[in-house]
């Protein structure tokens, strides 16, 4: 299987994308077993979790079919079985940006509103005041960045990086980078009608708990962060299925 190096940014939409190709040229047959979730993590180098996800939309296109306790099988073959009408890709495209925001989505959230308030609340007992001047640099980059009436949301992950390093526990941030590079474009999203500078706010209030060592404070406005975040990505995810869905023509 010859594979092309992937798109950190939408990892398992460019996974997706390559495994859609092979399933185009190949000469399988509907119903013949495809490749198991291991062998392509190993050919991928990722998490069987961003496979599942790159599946998922397979699925959702109908181009395999997946059975709990059996192997992933084809659902077309080579050719016409695989062509679908412009009405049914739209159709579907609707399904997956439905489907994979809202589901695939509410677990990495959810993880992040348990994981993110802890590293706010360590960092508040931890950081050093080196650490504390990295975050503050990091906060006028992103208030620079949005005076330039730029896309914050690089700037907005390296504070939530400089915080979980104040923290001082490497695990934290490894787990803190794969949650954002996950979120990635939901997050970009987030940054759109105001949301670069209620971010900006909301990191000034934590910077501020993380300096006077409050960290039961610093727990609870991170928490409030993240809903914040959370709010508008669900928000704009609605919008967007909203003005890709097939209006139907009025009699």
């Amino acid at each position: 299987m010859k594979i092309r190096k992937v798109n950190r940014k939408r990892l398992y939409e460019d996974i997706a994308e390559q495994l859609e190709e092979i399933l185009l040229k190949s000469d399988l047959k509907p119903g013949e077993k495809f490749f198991s979730e291991n062998e392509l993590a190993s050919s991928f180098n990722v998490s069987r979790t961003t496979i599942r996800q790159a599946l998922t939309i397979l699925e959702i296109k109908g181009l395999i079919e997946r059975r709990q306790g059996s192997a992933t099988q084809l659902a077309g073959g080579k050719g016409s079985h695989l062509k679908v009408s412009n009405e049914i890709l739209v159709t579907n495209m609707v399904q997956i940006m439905s489907a994979i925001p809202r589901n695939m989505m509410a677990e990495p959230l959810e993880l992040r509103k348990i994981i993110e308030p802890n590293i706010a609340s360590l960092a508040a007992k931890r950081a050093t005041e080196k650490d504390i001047k990295h975050i503050e640099d990091c906060i006028k980059k992103q208030e620079e960045a949005l005076k330039k009436n730029d896309i914050t949301v690089k700037e907005d992950s390296a504070i939530h990086f400089a915080i979980a390093k104040a923290a001082n526990n490497s695990m934290l941030l490894v787990l803190l980078e794969t949650l954002h590079e996950l979120l990635y474009d939901s997050r970009r999203k987030s940054h759109f009608g105001g949301g670069s500078e209620t971010s900006i706010g909301d990191h000034l209030k934590i910077l501020d708990a993380i300096k006077n060592k409050e960290s039961s404070k610093a727990y609870d406005l991170m928490l409030e962060h993240l809903l914040h975040t959370e709010r508008q990505i669900l928000l704009n995810i609605d919008e967007d299925i909203r003005k890709k869905t097939p209006k139907s023509n009025e009699k």
